[in-house]
């Protein structure tokens, strides 16, 4: 009986044999798959950020946000604090808020929404206004384009006055293309106007602070 036992769970060679190749079979299959793979990586182009931001087809603005009514807020204190309390009103707050009228800067109008923007290899950079132009706009603007910090910014100069405003790169890919523009309080408002404020309660913070405008374009 012990032998019948025994001979009853010896393995079948032949079965095992068999399962033996299947997984040698199967792990060279694994390999073989999974060497193509690494294969075709290596031999994929790998795309460079010029070669994202300079597509053919350019770019289209398609959104804006800013921290604008942080700052204008703040602004508005600082204004109030100077007004006798009858002036203190929500009418003269709309007012302020007009003159400042720093939500332009988010604005996007329709006028915009057509533009194209194209940064060619070359370093130039076309703006074409598209169909619809906005007020006083020209039909194209020229400018260059070139990157800095290790491919970090970009840095936008223009042409006709030399002035370059630099924008953290955000997203930089296929379709997506988001930069960020920071900038100084102390060197976009007026000097004058900001000398009526000095020594306010909330001047020395304000003063401090950046403008921050985010522009998200779309690959056309």
């Amino acid at each position: 009986m012990m032998y019948k036992l025994q001979q009853s769970f010896n393995p079948n060679k032949t079965f095992i044999m068999q399962q033996i190749k299947r997984m040698f079979m199967l792990v060279l299959t694994i390999g073989f798959i999974f060497g193509f793979q690494s294969c075709k990586k290596d031999g994929e182009i790998q795309l460079t950020k010029t070669d994202y931001l300079t597509i053919q087809e350019g770019w289209t603005l398609e959104s804006t946000d800013g921290n604008v009514d942080v700052i204008t807020d703040a602004l508005i204190a600082l204004y109030f604090q100077i007004l006798p309390p009858e002036m203190q009103t929500p009418e003269i707050e709309a007012e302020l808020r007009s003159e400042f009228d720093l939500e332009s800067l988010i604005e996007l109008d329709e006028c915009d929404k057509d533009n194209i923007t194209i940064f060619k290899t070359n370093g130039d950079v076309i703006d074409d206004q598209g169909i619809i132009i906005c007020e006083g706009a020209s039909t194209t603007v020229d400018n260059t384009w070139a990157f800095g910090a290790n491919e970090t910014q970009l840095l936008i100069t223009d042409k006709q006055d030399g002035e370059t405003q630099t924008f953290t790169i955000k997203t930089l890919n296929e379709s997506r293309l988001s930069i960020e523009l920071r900038m100084s309080i102390a060197e976009e408002f007026d000097a004058q106007d900001l000398g009526e404020l000095e020594g306010l309660v909330g001047y020395d913070n304000f003063i401090t602070q950046d403008i921050v405008l985010t522009l998200t374009f779309k690959a056309n």
